[in-house]
């Protein structure tokens, strides 16, 4: 007569081989390793070089937010968003704004976007956001320019 087990039942009395177990153990510590390496995202630290205003003109950019990300198409970047913005009693003229991504080690610019914002009328205000490409373990500041659009 045949006697039914169960899963359970068989796992109990299976006597593992040695050299099984420590493959299992391998394939199980690589996972997770890989898993970490992958999740582990930037390492950097962000600062941010303060409020900017254009000469002794009314219009200004104040960071709003920044962020370091990771993903495996594009490695490290950084996302920065500012609020520009006019606090005159006129309309002001087009502007461009150049965010850069500056490695506070060596000073160095890592990356640079330059947006343009429109005019702005008096009070109002305009996000703008940027992506900056760095590596993942340098410290970087964001730094915010202003120029009149040309």
């Amino acid at each position: 007569m045949k006697k039914d087990r169960n899963l359970v039942d068989y796992l109990k009395t299976y006597e593992y081989h040695p050299s099984i177990m420590k493959i299992t153990y391998g394939i199980i510590l690589t996972g997770v390793l890989v898993c970490g390496l992958v999740s582990c995202g930037c390492i950097s630290r962000l600062a941010d070089t303060g409020p900017v205003q254009y000469g002794g003109e009314s219009v200004g950019a104040t960071l709003l937010s920044q962020q370091s990300h990771w993903s495996p198409d594009e490695g490290c970047f950084w996302t920065a968003t500012y609020q520009v913005y006019n606090a005159g009693n006129t309309t002001s003229a087009g502007y461009m704004v150049r965010v850069e991504l500056v490695n506070t080690r060596n000073l160095g610019v890592r990356d640079s976007k330059t947006v343009f914002v429109g005019p702005l009328k008096e009070g109002e205000s305009m996000p703008v956001m940027v992506s900056l490409d760095g590596e993942c373990t340098g410290d970087y500041a964001a730094r915010v320019s202003l120029a009149p659009a040309t």
